[in-house]
């Protein structure tokens, strides 16, 4: 249930954000396409990019997984179930979906 309010919140970032684009014009090179395409950034770094996991078996047969940021493949401590990278910021999705 929290992930999808948290999803939904966005879904209404992102579609003010394009409703903003539509009404002022976004092709004519203005300042304004400027904040729309940083608010863009924004929106994006918000929502949540699937973790990367690199599982490997390690010399004493151990199955050992590590984990990496979706957007800049920073590592991820599982241990801590970070919400966001510490590097980048972007928000991170732990489901396994």
């Amino acid at each position: 249930m929290v992930g999808r309010r948290i999803r939904g919140g966005i879904m209404k970032y992102q579609e003010a954000l394009n409703s903003i684009a539509k009404y002022c014009g976004v092709n004519n090179g203005s300042m304004l396409e400027d904040d729309l395409k940083t608010l863009q950034k924004l929106v994006d770094k918000e929502t949540p990019k699937k973790v990367k996991v690199w599982s490997f078996v390690n010399a004493r047969g151990k199955h050992i997984d590590v984990y990496y940021c979706g957007s800049c493949d920073q590592y991820i401590d599982r241990i801590k179930y970070e919400n966001h990278c510490f590097n980048c910021g972007q928000a991170l999705d732990w489901s396994d979906k």
